[in-house]
């Protein structure tokens, strides 16, 4: 059991913001792996690994100082580091990694091979604004629950989440995602517009489904509302679902 750290997942997010005409591309994104057509080997870069932590746009270049052994420049950031064909080089920033199996062809000296990133939003980052998105459903929870640890699909991680609160917090990652990345665009013609009013909604119907009709939630259990409640009187309780609910077990 652990405390929930997003109420989604990002390859939901992800598959969300690809149908969008204004991409968002995560760390993983590049263009295309070329090559000097003035080379004189055949060496070639099939596949390399970017970070989860990487975010930008730049060129980088592979120049061959002999036919195992190369230079890792970026256009802008400079010199990342000094690799060879037969071991696994990483940048010198951490930001990729290529392996052995990578390569295909040899290499002759000067010869020089490319790469260029698109990348506008590290996976890092994004899972973030998930977490941002959390807060902000927690908040909508609070004002009927009391303390998120009062709300059982937050408190435990094993527990599934409602589908609302699945949804809603897809949608508003992507939003906030979306405005973060595209900041100043002009997105009346974009349906990223209503995503965060939709998402509130979505979850604040789920809210009303669990509040009984004077307006208090249901508790769990009634020794759980004893427990939480204490010699205080302090009105809190647990959400939990609605078939563990009696009708005299609503708490004011």
């Amino acid at each position: 059991m652990a405390i929930r750290t997003a109420y989604c997942e990002l390859s939901d997010v992800k598959r969300l913001l690809s149908a969008q005409e204004q991409k968002v591309k995560f760390s993983a994104s590049y263009r295309r792996l070329e090559w000097n057509v003035n080379n004189t080997g055949t060496i070639r870069l099939t596949n390399f690994t970017i970070a989860d932590s990487f975010q930008g746009q730049e060129r980088y270049t592979m120049l061959f100082t002999d036919s195992t052994s190369f230079t890792f420049t970026g256009e802008e950031i400079g010199l990342l580091g000094d690799g060879n064909l037969t071991s696994t080089f990483t940048s010198n920033d951490g930001s990729f990694t290529i392996a052995p199996a990578d390569w295909s062809g040899a290499a002759v000296t000067d010869d020089e091979v490319y790469f260029e990133t698109t990348s506008n939003m590290s996976d890092d980052n994004a899972i973030l604004f998930m977490r941002d998105a959390m807060f902000r459903t927690n908040g909508l929870l609070r004002e009927t629950a009391g303390d998120s640890t009062n709300i059982t699909f937050y408190a435990d991680d094993s527990i599934a989440l409602p589908h609302e609160i699945e949804l809603g917090n897809i949608m508003l990652s992507a939003c906030f995602i979306f405005q973060s990345v595209f900041v100043g665009a002009n997105l009346e013609e974009s349906p990223i517009q209503n995503w965060c009013d939709d998402a509130i909604k979505m979850m604040e119907t789920y809210i009303k489904s669990i509040v009984s009709r004077d307006g208090i939630p249901h508790w769990r259990s009634r020794p759980a509302h004893i427990t939480v409640t204490g010699i205080d009187g302090i009105e809190k309780g647990e959400f939990g679902p609605l078939d563990h609910v009696d009708d005299d077990e609503y708490s004011r």
